[in-house]
C-alpha cells in the first residue's frame, strides 16, 4: 500500500483506498470485499467498478478529479 493512504466505507462496507501519489495526485482502487459485494455501486460513473487500480499520475486524473472536493483542507 502507498504512503498517504486513506481507507473508503459507506454503510461499514470497505469500498476502497485513496491515496496521494506524484504530484499530490489522487488514485483509488476498489477493495476485494467491495467487489464481492452484492450490494456494490461504483463510487462514480467516471470511476467504474474493477480490480485494477485508479493510478495516481500526471497522466491519470480520474480518482483526483472526484476526489479532490469531498476531502477537507489540510489546514482547515
Amino acid at each position: 500500500m502507498h504512503n498517504d493512504t486513506l481507507n473508503v466505507w459507506t454503510n461499514g462496507h470497505h469500498v476502497g483506498y485513496l491515496w496521494r501519489g506524484d504530484r499530490n495526485q489522487m488514485g483509488f482502487q476498489y477493495s476485494e470485499e467491495w467487489l464481492e459485494n452484492p450490494a456494490r455501486f461504483p463510487v462514480s460513473k467516471t470511476l467504474p467498478l474493477r480490480a485494477k487500480p485508479y493510478e495516481a499520475g500526471a497522466n491519470n486524473h480520474v480518482a483526483h478529479h472526484y476526489f479532490a472536493n469531498l476531502l477537507p483542507e489540510a489546514n482547515s
